[in-house]
C-alpha cells in the first residue's frame, strides 16, 4: 500500500552511476554528444504504485536539450506516498578529457576522494606490495586511456618508496587530453637495508638514517646532488632554508622528488632482513617486503615463556609460582596537590566520575590532535585544561573508593601524560595562566618585553633562541663587557641591569618552584603508580609502570619491579627490553646476565619491528588508557631509542655464550639511527625529549662511524662521506653549545681532514670546529691564539683549494697545524714498530694504521685511542684515498655583532692569513673554470675525481675568524664583500659587515644595508625585516 520505490530501471544509453538499487534516488548518466533522446523503463516495486516522468508528457523518451539535463522519476503508492529518483544526464562534448571513475586494486584509497576535476591524488600501500592495477572509467568505451604510456588493468611495479602512476585520457576527438596522477607509498620497512653490492650501499646510503634512501628527495642546484630521504629533508630544513650540506641558500621549487631513482634502488638486490637469523635469499629491494612476511626464518610471533621461567632470577624469587615475595614499604595516603585536584564537580557518584575523566579525555586529545607548538590557547581551552580535569575526575573517584588500585593507577597515568603533552607537544599553559604567573614577579608586558631583549643579545653572540638561564647569563655578561670596551656605558648598564633583573627572576623561580611543572607531575604519577602496587602487588602493569620510570630516572631499584612484572606477564616482548636494559644498568653483572639481557632487549626489539611492519592488532600496554603515557614502544621517547643504542654498545664488546642468531653491534646502531631518525620527524616539539633525541642520533652515527674506521678494509670514501654527514647533523641540531658536543665535533672533523686531506669543504668544516673551541676557550687560556690561528689556516686552505682536485698533497695551512704535526709524530713511531703498510696511490696521503675512535670525553680528559697535547683530544685515524665530497656545516646565524663580532681575545702574537685570490672573476668565469678542471682531472687509475667547488661560506669563516683577532679588520672586511658578491642574497655578509662599519663609517654601513636585495614586504622573512630595521 505505502510502496513508492521502483524495482527496476534500465535506460536506452549510457550507463547508470552507481549500479541502480531501489532505495538510491540519485544517479548520473553519461552519453556521448550524439545522443539527442534517452529513455528510461522504470518498473514500481508494488504493481498498485505508479510513476510519471516529470516534464516527458506521458512519454518514457526525453529530449536532451543541453549538455546537462536533469530528469526526475515521481513514484507514488497506492496510499499516496512520493518519491522521486534523479538522473543527471550529461552529454560528452568530443572535446572533454576526463574520467568518471578511478580505482586501484586490492581496494587501496585515493586521498583526495576521486572527482573528476581533481588530477592529483596520493595513496599508501602495504610494504609487502610488489604492484598494483590502476582501474580508470571513461565516459564514453571509445575514449582512450593509458596508465603510464601502457594499456589498462595491467600491474604497475611498485618502488621501495614512492611511485609515480599517470593515467591519461584522451577526448573523443583525440585533440585533448587530461593527465590524473597517482603517488603511490609504500610503507617503510622498519629493517636496515643491506645491498649485496657494496657500490650500491655507498651510493643508495642516506646521510642521516644511514640505510637506504626512503622517498629520495633532492636539493635544486646542488653541485654534487645533495638527496637525502623526504622525511629527513625535512628535519634539516626546519630551522634554516638553506641547504643543510654547504649552506647554498634554497631557491624557489628547490625540493625534487626522486622517482627515477627510487626505481632504481628498488632494483638493486639485498640481503633478506632475517639473514642474522640463517637466512641465505637474496632480492631486490622492490621485493624485499613481501619476501621478508613469508620468510621462514623471521623472529616467533609468539615469544617462549620458558625463556623467562627458566632463568636462575625467576627459579630464586618466584620459584614454581610468579607470586610476589617482596614487601612493599610503601604508605597509601591523601596528599597535599590531591587535595588540591578535589575542585567542586557536582558528583558523588564513582561510575559517573569516572565517565566525566574519560570525556574529558576524549576533549584532551581532539585538542591535542589540532594544537601545534606554542599553539596560544583561551583560558580553559587548552588541552592541559582537559587533561587537569580528567584528573580532577578520576581523584575525587579515589576520594570516595580509596582502595581501587584501578583508578589510583589510572590517574597516575593522567599525571604522567601532563609531561609529554609539554616536552613532546610543546603544549602551554593558556593566556591567563601565563600571565598570572608572570605577575607573581614582574608586570607580564614588561617581563615578555625583557626576556625578547634577552633573546635578542643571545643571538648576538651565537646562542640559541631557546637558550637556558646558563647561556642567558653568559650573553649578558659578554654584551656588557663589550658595551663597556667600546665607552658606552649607558648601554653597557642596562645590559648589567637586564643580568640583575634575570639572576633576581631565577632566584625567585626557584623559591615558587622547586621543580618544573612537568617534572613534578611525573613525580606525582610515580607515587600514584606506587599506591595502586600497594593495593595490588600481583598486577604487572602497575609494577612495570614503577620500574619504568625507575629506569628512567637511573635508579637501580628498576630492577626488581621489572622483573616482576616479567615474571606475571612472561611471555611480553616489551617488558622483557626493559628488564634487559635494567640488568645492563646494574654494576658488576657477569657475563651470564649480559647475555641473558642481550637476549631480552633484542627479543622487544624484533617484537617492536615486527608491531611497524604489522601495526594492526591491540596493544596490551594502551588496555588501561590510551595515552603516551603507556606507549611504551614509542619512537619518540627517548627510553626506547637509547634501550636500542645501549644493546649496541654491549654488543660492541659482546659476552662469550651468545646465541647464534644474535644481531651485530653494527646492524643494532643502524636501527638505532633509522628508528631515533623517524622519532624527530615525529616530534612536533624542539622541547627537552627533542634534543635527547637528537644527541641519541648523532652518537649512533658516531658508533657507527668507529666501527667504520676500525675496520680492515677502509673504506676512505664512506668515512668521508660518514664525517660530513654528521657535521651537518650537528649543525641542524637544536642541542646547546657544551665540551661534550666541541669533543665529537672536534673528532669527527679531524677524522675527516685527516681523510681527505685536499678537501676544501672538510678544512672549512675543521675551521668552524677550531673557531667553535676558540669562542668557549676562557680569555686567559693559552690555547687562544693556537686555535684562532689553526682556525684561519684552515680557513684559508679551504679557499685555495677550490676548483682543485681532491687529491694531492696535504696544504701547507694544514701541515702547519700543531694536532697534525702530533698525528704525524705518531704515526711515524708507529712505523718504526711493524712493517711498513703498503703506500697509497699516488697524490694521495699515506695510507696509516687507524686507531679505533672511542667516547667522547671532556677536553682535559684522555681516552684510549688517542692523544692528549695542551688539554686537547684528537683522535688519530687513517690517511685518505682520493674521496668524494660531502657537505658540510656552518655556526649558527647571527644578528648584528654577529658571529662576526664575537667577543675578541687577547693574542700575543697573530698571523695574518689572507686567501690566495683566484686569477678569474667570480660568476660563470669560476664555473668554466671549474668544468675545464673537472675535465682533465683523474686519479692514477684513470677515474674522475672531485673538484672542490667554491663557496662563499669559505670566505665568511675566514672573515668571522680574522674578527676574533682584530674587530675592524680590513682584511674581513674584503672578505665580507666577496660574500655579499658571491651570495647576495644571505644577509650574514650585511650585517656582519655592516657592524664591522658601524664603529668607523655608519654611513658606510647604511650602504651596505642598501644593497640587499629586499622583497616585498608580504614575503619577507624575520631576516629581511631584521635588516630593513637596521
Amino acid at each position: 500500500m505505502d510502496d513508492c520505490t521502483l524495482r527496476k530501471l534500465t535506460i536506452s544509453h549510457g550507463k547508470l552511476d552507481p549500479p541502480f538499487t531501489p532505495n538510491l534516488t540519485s544517479y548520473k548518466v553519461v552519453v556521448s554528444s550524439e545522443i539527442k533522446r534517452i529513455t528510461l523503463n522504470p518498473v514500481t516495486s508494488d504493481s498498485g504504485a505508479s510513476y510519471q516522468i516529470i516534464g516527458a508528457e506521458g512519454s518514457k523518451t526525453v529530449i536532451l536539450k543541453d549538455d546537462r539535463t536533469k530528469i526526475q522519476i515521481e513514484v507514488a503508492a497506492e496510499d499516496g506516498t512520493l518519491k522521486k529518483y534523479t538522473l543527471d544526464v550529461i552529454r560528452l562534448a568530443p572535446h572533454v578529457a576526463s574520467l568518471t571513475k578511478l580505482k586501484l586494486s586490492d581496494n587501496l584509497q585515493l586521498d583526495p576522494e576521486f572527482a573528476s576535476d581533481v588530477y592529483e591524488f596520493t595513496c599508501t600501500a602495504p610494504f609487502h606490495m610488489v604492484s598494483v592495477i590502476v582501474h580508470p572509467s571513461v565516459p564514453h568505451r571509445k575514449m582512450k586511456v593509458t596508465v603510464n604510456e601502457k594499456e589498462v588493468n595491467q600491474p604497475v611495479s611498485l618502488s621501495a618508496g614512492d611511485t609515480k602512476v599517470k593515467v591519461k585520457v584522451t577526448s573523443l576527438d583525440g585533440v585533448n587530453s587530461q593527465v590524473y596522477l597517482i603517488i603511490i607509498t609504500r610503507v617503510q620497512l622498519p629493517w636496515s637495508i643491506n645491498f649485496i653490492d657494496l657500490q650500491d650501499d655507498f651510493e643508495y646510503e642516506c646521510p642521516v638514517t644511514l640505510t637506504a634512501f626512503y622517498q629520495p628527495v633532492s636539493i635544486r642546484g646542488s653541485d654534487p646532488k645533495h638527496t637525502v630521504s623526504s622525511m629527513c629533508l625535512n628535519l634539516l630544513t626546519s630551522k634554516s632554508k638553506t641547504d643543510p650540506f654547504d649552506e647554498s641558500p634554497l631557491g624557489e621549487n628547490w625540493r625534487v622528488s626522486e622517482y627515477e631513482l627510487d626505481k632504481k634502488i628498488s632494483a638493486a638486490f639485498v640481503y633478506c632482513c632475517f639473514k642474522y637469523r640463517g637466512c641465505t635469499s637474496v632480492v631486490k629491494l622492490s621485493e624485499l617486503g613481501s619476501h621478508a612476511k613469508e620468510c621462514k626464518n623471521q623472529p616467533p610471533a609468539e615469544l617462549d615463556s620458558k625463556v623467562v621461567t627458566e632463568a636462575v632470577w625467576y627459579q630464586a624469587e618466584f620459584g614454581i609460582s610468579n607470586k610476589v615475595k617482596y614487601q612493599l614499604n610503601h604508605t597509601l595516603k591523601e596528599r597535599d596537590w590531591e587535595k588540591k585536584l578535589h575542585e567542586e564537580v557536582n558528583e558523588s557518584s564513582v561510575e559517573k566520575l569516572c565517565s566525566y575523566a574519560i570525556e574529558q579525555l576524549n576533549i584532551y586529545q581532539q585538542r591535542l590532535s589540532t594544537a601545534g607548538p606554542r599553539t596560544r590557547f583561551a583560558e580553559g581551552e587548552s588541552p592541559l585544561d582537559a587533561l587537569h580535569q580528567t584528573a580532577v575526575g578520576y581523584a575525587l573517584a579515589i576520594k570516595l573508593t580509596p582502595n581501587d588500585p584501578e583508578l589510583h593507577f589510572k590517574l597516575g597515568l593522567v599525571l604522567e601524560e601532563h609531561y609529554y603533552a609539554t616536552e613532546m607537544y610543546g603544549i602551554q599553559k593558556s593566556n591567563t595562566q601565563e600571565e598570572d604567573d608572570a605577575s607573581s614577579f614582574d608586570d607580564a608586558a614588561k617581563t615578555s618585553s625583557r626576556n625578547d631583549e634577552i633573546t635578542a643579545i643571545c643571538k648576538l653572540h651565537g646562542f640559541p633562541d631557546q637558550s637556558n638561564l646558563e647561556q642567558q647569563l653568559k650573553a649578558l655578561d659578554m654584551e656588557y663587557n663589550q658595551l663597556k670596551e667600546r665607552g658606552q656605558s649607558v648601554k653597557a648598564d642596562y645590559a648589567q641591569t637586564l643580568y640583575i633583573w634575570k639572576s633576581k627572576q631565577a632566584g625567585k623561580d626557584v623559591k615558587i618552584k622547586a621543580l618544573p611543572s612537568e617534572e613534578r607531575h611525573r613525580d606525582w604519577a610515580f607515587l600514584k603508580y606506587m599506591d595502586a602496587l600497594s593495593l595490588q602487588l600481583e598486577n604487572w602493569q602497575y609494577n612495570f609502570h614503577v620500574g619504568f620510570l625507575l629506569l628512567q630516572k637511573k635508579d637501580k631499584g628498576a630492577l626488581r619491579y621489572l622483573q616482576t612484572a616479567l615474571a606475571q606477564k612472561p611471555e611480553s616482548g616489551y617488558i622483557r627490553f626493559y628488564t634487559g636494559l635494567a640488568i645492563l644498568d646494574q654494576t658488576g653483572e657477569s657475563a651470564p646476565q649480559r647475555v641473558e639481557a642481550i637476549q631480552y632487549i633484542q627479543q622487544g626489539l624484533e617484537e617492536l619491528l615486527s608491531k611497524l611492519i604489522f601495526p594492526g592488532g591491540k596493544d596490551p600496554s594502551q588496555e588501561a588508557l590510551p595515552l603516551q603515557a603507556s606507549h611504551v614502544y614509542c619512537l619518540v621517547n627517548p627510553q626506547l631509542p637509547g634501550g636500542i643504542l645501549q644493546l649496541g654498545k654491549a654488543l660492541s664488546t659482546p659476552p662469550s655464550g651468545l646465541p647464534e642468531k644474535t644481531m651485530t653491534a653494527e646492524q643494532v646502531f643502524h636501527f638505532a639511527v633509522k628508528l631515533v631518525a623517524q622519532g624527530l620527524c615525529r616530534c612536533p616539539y624542539r622541547g627537552s625529549i627533542f634534543q635527547a633525541l637528537e644527541w641519541l642520533l648523532l652518537e649512533s652515527h658516531l658508533h657507527l662511524l668507529d666501527l667504520l674506521v676500525q675496520q680492515p678494509d677502509r673504506q676512505e670514501r664512506r668515512i668521508s662521506k660518514r664525517c660530513n654527514s654528521l657535521s651537518s647533523l650537528i649543525k641542524c641540531s637544536s642541542i646547546p653549545g657544551t665540551d661534550h658536543l666541541l669533543n665529537m665535533k672536534r673528532k669527527v672533523c679531524q677524522l675527516a681532514v685527516v681523510t681527505s686531506p685536499c678537501d676544501s669543504h672538510a678544512l672549512y668544516m675543521l675551521g668552524l670546529e677550531q673557531l667553535d673551541e676558540y669562542d668557549n676557550e676562557p680569555s686567559s687560556s693559552n690555547r687562544t691564539e693556537q686555535l684562532i690561528n689553526d682556525a684561519c689556516r684552515s680557513f684559508r686552505a679551504s679557499i685555495n683549494l677550490e676548483n682543485k682536485p681532491m687529491v694531492g698533497n696535504p696544504p701547507n695551512e694544514l701541515t702547519e697545524q700543531e694536532w697534525w704535526q702530533d698525528w704525524k709524530v705518531e704515526q711515524q713511531e708507529k712505523n718504526l714498530l711493524k712493517p711498513l703498510q703498503k703506500p697509497a696511490p699516488r697524490g694521495g696521503a699515506a695510507n696509516v694504521r687507524a686507531m679505533p675512535l672511542r667516547g667522547i670525553t671532556t677536553r682535559a680528559g684522555g681516552v684510549r685511542g688517542a692523544t692528549t697535547r695542551g688539554g686537547r683530544m684528537v683522535y688519530w685515524p687513517a690517511a685518505a684515498n682520493p674521496s668524494t665530497s660531502a657537505g658540510g656545516a656552518t655556526p649558527p646565524s647571527a644578528r648584528g655583532r654577529g658571529a662576526g663580532t664575537a667577543q675578541t681575545k687577547p693574542i700575543a702574537k697573530t698571523e695574518m692569513f689572507l686567501p690566495q685570490t683566484p686569477g678569474t672573476s667570480r660568476g660563470s668565469d669560476v664555473k668554466s673554470v671549474a668544468e675545464k678542471t673537472r675535465s682533465i682531472a683523474q686519479d692514477s687509475s684513470g677515474r674522475p675525481v672531485p673538484i672542490n667547488r667554491t663557496s662563499y661560506t669559505y670566505r665568511l669563516g675566514l672573515a668571522r675568524a680574522l674578527t676574533r683577532i682584530n674587530e675592524i679588520s680590513e682584511d674581513a672586511q674584503k672578505l665580507y664583500h666577496e660574500v655579499i658578491i658571491m651570495a647576495p642574497e644571505m644577509y650574514e655578509g650585511y650585517i656582519e659587515l655592516a657592524n664591522i662599519l658601524l664603529k668607523t663609517d655608519p654611513l658606510e654601513a647604511v650602504e651596505i644595508y642598501c644593497r640587499f636585495p629586499l622583497k616585498p614586504v608580504e614575503e619577507q622573512t624575520f631576516d629581511d625585516a631584521f635588516i630593513t630595521g637596521e
